[in-house]
């Protein structure tokens, strides 16, 4: 398997798992986009996820998601086996 096809199996896999926590499909994941930030405190300390929808994303599919604060919803760490 080459690099590519593990970068792809990598993400698809983090794709579900994510969908997965958020109640959602993977195609509605990718629907509305995201990006991941990590949080943490100023010395690097991870605190937890931070996933970022898009602006424009669909308002019946974020409204699905429980925790859901503006924008974003925090997720733990462990969620994609991130460690410090």
């Amino acid at each position: 398997m080459s690099n590519q096809q593990m970068e792809e199996k990598a993400e698809q896999q983090q794709a579900e798992t994510l969908a997965e926590k958020l109640g959602l499909t993977v195609d509605e994941l990718e629907l509305i986009g995201y990006e991941l930030e990590e949080a943490g405190s100023d010395d690097g300390h991870p605190y937890y996820i931070l996933v970022r929808f898009l602006d424009d994303s669909q308002k019946a599919i974020l409204d699905k998601i429980e925790g859901l604060d503006g924008m974003a919803v925090r997720v733990d760490l462990n969620l994609f086996n991130y460690s410090e």
